[in-house]
């Protein structure tokens, strides 16, 4: 089964608990307003987050098996992070407000009805009940399925109808392979996951039992006091999905990776990268990681040597999508070198005649230098693997001659601008001397004028205007007691 690919059971499955959870919410939510029962308030807030998380776990699926385009090149692979980041902060807030709304209730319990039908309720809570066994049944539970991305396993892994959990895009052909899971949680989590689902629940009765054994005055107080607990409860359970949800949208690092020992084991491993650098490690959803790194080799050879070995080496690592930006320390320090000392400025001007031209190309070829000295000579260097000074001899040896040679034939040429060059300047500087002359007219009249530092210190200028305004306000008080505005007939 490839990845990204849903099975219709598990679709149908996901679909049906979303009914479901549809109608328990139906009944809790009225009967939370008929009882004014706020642990059954909080569970029906719970329903709602799960009927939210369940319809975003199938706008995921449905999304991310389109893959990625020219404007989204993931596709959307982090909906259903952003999903659960977003499901989570409205449960907080509906938290929230049944917190405040249970104080409320304990400051004023003296004079408070104590909630009513509690039969009604624990019948309620029965159904709801039933609900979430059905939900671990199909789907391993509403924790389990808000908490990843699941699709329906083929059955070939053992234990069929079981889940795995898979984003909907595939990102790499090195991707590592899925993990797998149980229709359950491990078992060091599966108390947690059902203390989350069904808390609540059995709060709910537990509260309902008390109403219906004592109206006294103390048993007002249990019903705000098990809301509280389970509002601590829901948040304590939800922090931990919540962080890592969060840590995937600000693209940390994994908790796992040792970018200092992954580096050192990438050198030690293959000879011909000199250096890695630039090398960069985020989670894009919680079951692929993607990394960049810029490696440095001898040449272009020898990035088409290793690279896919290297690769490779990122997904045993459990990089599922990896950039490698190559770079090539002898041709290209060498050309670089070359480019930057011939245009310095003392070159430049001691050869005013020589004009420089960078071009850069991306498709693995060897450096080249090409010297035109007029419209039919030219000189081409080759100059893969060569240092700077073994193309300077080079030169030396086939472009001084021909340089000499077109420098003599433009000699004359020379002569006729050179007279044509100093009339020229002799125009120039007519001009040049009347702006010369308007320019020191107006420096000086700039200069005359003092500036603000020496008029004000900074004690001085804080002195000033305080008093500026104190004398404005003191001013607009006397003309108020003279001066009086009626309005316009």
């Amino acid at each position: 089964m490839e990845v990204g690919v849903v099975r219709e059971p598990g679709l149908v499955k996901i679909r049906l608990m979303l009914t479901v959870s549809l109608l328990l919410l139906v009944p809790l939510g009225v009967l939370s307003n008929m009882t004014h029962s706020l642990t059954l308030a909080l569970e029906a807030y719970h329903m709602l987050y799960n009927v939210l998380t369940i319809g975003g776990c199938l706008l995921a699926l449905r999304l991310c098996g389109a893959g990625g385009s020219t404007k989204n090149t993931f596709g959307w692979a982090r909906l259903d992070v952003l999903v659960t980041v977003m499901t989570l902060l409205f449960l907080a807030a509906l938290c929230f407000s049944v917190s405040v709304e249970a104080v409320q209730a304990m400051v004023h319990a003296g004079h408070q009805d104590a909630i009513h039908h509690p039969v009604y309720i624990m019948a309620c809570a029965a159904a709801v009940l039933l609900g979430h066994l059905l939900c671990y049944v199909l789907i391993g539970g509403f924790t389990n399925l808000q908490s990843t991305l699941l699709t329906m396993d083929d059955g070939s892994g053992g234990g069929g109808g079981g889940v795995r959990l898979a984003p909907a895009s595939s990102l790499s052909p090195l991707r590592p392979a899925p993990r797998r899971f149980s229709r359950f949680s491990p078992a060091g989590r599966l108390w947690l996951h059902f203390l989350r689902d069904m808390g609540g629940t059995l709060l709910v009765v537990m509260s309902a039992a008390a109403a219906h054994i004592s109206r006294a005055l103390p048993v007002r107080y249990v019903d705000p006091v098990l809301a509280l607990v389970g509002v601590v409860l829901l948040l304590a359970t939800s922090r931990t999905v919540f962080t890592e949800c969060c840590l995937i949208l600000l693209q940390t690092m994994p908790d796992t990776f040792d970018v200092v020992s992954f580096r050192a084991r990438l050198l030690a491993l293959f000879p011909a990268v000199e250096d890695v650098h630039e090398l960069h490690v985020w989670q894009l959803t919680p079951d692929c990681v993607v990394a960049t790194a810029h490696v440095v080799l001898a040449g272009p050879r020898q990035f088409n040597d290793v690279a896919e070995r290297v690769a490779a080496f990122f997904a045993d690592n459990d990089i599922g999508h990896v950039t490698l930006q190559p770079e090539f320390s002898a041709a290209r320090v060498g050309t670089e070198d070359l480019m930057y000392y011939m245009s310095s400025a003392s070159v430049r001007e001691t050869n005013p005649k020589c004009a420089f031209k960078t071009e850069i190309a991306n498709d693995r070829s060897e450096p080249t230098i090409l010297v035109k000295l007029d419209s039919t000579k030219s000189v081409l260097f080759k100059a893969d693997n060569l240092t700077v000074l073994e193309v300077l001899k080079l030169w030396n040896q086939h472009i001084t001659p021909l340089a000499a040679a077109a420098d003599d034939a433009g000699q004359s040429t020379a002569k006729a601008g050179k007279a044509k060059a100093e009339r020229a300047a002799a125009a120039m500087s007519m001009s040049e001397k009347k702006y010369q002359s308007t320019r020191a007219i107006t420096n000086a009249l700039y200069n005359s004028v003092p500036s603000f530092t020496d008029l004000f210190e900074e004690e001085t200028f804080y002195i000033a205007a305080g008093t500026l305004v104190l004398a404005s306000a003191l001013a607009a008080i006397v003309l108020s007691r003279f001066i009086t505005l009626k309005p316009v007939e």
